[in-house]
């Protein structure tokens, strides 16, 4: 999936496997898709040791986030280091790279600007595979927001 080019054609694949798990009686449409998504996570991660540490960041804040992120929200999260005093913009990933590096799973709505998953079973999948995936995705997100909340401008 990795090798489409747009959130369309990954969600055109993700189609085209439900279907074609549903005319197999030995694949169901949950085992379809998790077979995809599994061999996308094995893709990133072989993206090399920074993308794949950016991607995995970024699903697991959408993944794991009470409320939708707006790609801004969610770049400056992923521009905090725990333990900093301030802020510093230069520690923001690109949102052509924070998209790229998650290989087709995640998209930004350009009429809210809420980066998302590509389709709902993205989230169940990894709402079942979290602690194969980000099992610290919690412990991380709790220590970007309490060092962003301590920073010297508030």
């Amino acid at each position: 999936m990795s090798e489409k080019r747009s959130p369309n054609g990954v969600k055109d694949v993700l189609k085209r496997i439900s279907l074609e798990s549903r005319t197999r009686e030995s694949s169901t449409g949950s085992k379809a898709y998790d077979t995809a998504y599994y061999m996308t996570m094995q893709r990133i991660e072989e993206q090399g040791p920074d993308r794949a540490e950016l991607a995995k960041e970024v699903l697991a804040w959408i993944t794991c986030a009470k409320q939708p992120l707006t790609a801004p929200q969610l770049r400056e999260a992923l521009g905090v280091r725990p333990g900093q005093s301030d802020f510093d913009e230069d520690d923001c990933p690109d949102y052509e790279g924070m998209v790229s590096s998650c290989a087709g799973l995640v998209t930004i709505d350009q009429g809210t600007d809420i980066i998302r998953l590509v389709h709902y079973t993205t989230q169940e999948y990894f709402d079942r595979t979290q602690q194969t995936w980000f099992p610290d995705a919690e412990k991380l997100m709790t220590d970007i927001c309490i060092t962003y909340l301590s920073f010297r401008k508030f």
